[in-house]
């Protein structure tokens, strides 16, 4: 998902991405998972790549929170 988001992205399909990325991440069952957690990295990418740093921002830290949550489960 991580490739596949970035070249949608690099193709002009900004808003795709991001609505493929969101949409598998709101399927995950188990939203610290490192799947959840590398679809939320990838959605990261693509805001930071298209300028949409306070988006960026407040995904990072949803996957910041993920990841402390999965290393102290």
């Amino acid at each position: 998902m991580l490739y596949l988001g970035m070249s949608m992205q690099a193709n002009g399909q900004e808003l795709a991405a991001e609505r493929l990325l969101l949409d598998e991440y709101e399927s995950c069952g188990d939203k610290i998972d490192v799947y959840a957690l590398y679809l939320l990295l990838s959605l990261c990418f693509n805001y930071f790549k298209i300028g949409r740093l306070e988006q960026c921002r407040k995904i990072a830290q949803l996957l910041l929170q993920g990841a402390t949550q999965a290393a102290s489960a």
